[in-house]
């Protein structure tokens, strides 16, 4: 349960962060493709959207038990 509310939280505060790193992507695709570190970027916000979308999931679902 502790896990749960940890993943909870950590979703809504990385919210808004996933939402300006998929802006900075796809706006600096190029320059990403020229760096050696682009594609570890891209795999580091792809992570965290995960862990946002679980976040946001876990929350709904606490929601329609209460």
């Amino acid at each position: 349960m502790k896990y749960l509310r940890f993943l909870n939280k950590l979703g809504n505060a990385l919210f808004i962060p996933v939402l300006i790193g998929v802006v900075c992507i796809l706006l600096f695709k190029e320059e990403l493709n020229a760096s050696k570190y682009g594609q570890a970027i891209r795999y580091l916000f792809v992570l965290v959207g995960i862990i946002t979308l679980v976040g946001l999931l876990i929350r709904d679902k606490n929601e329609k038990t209460n």
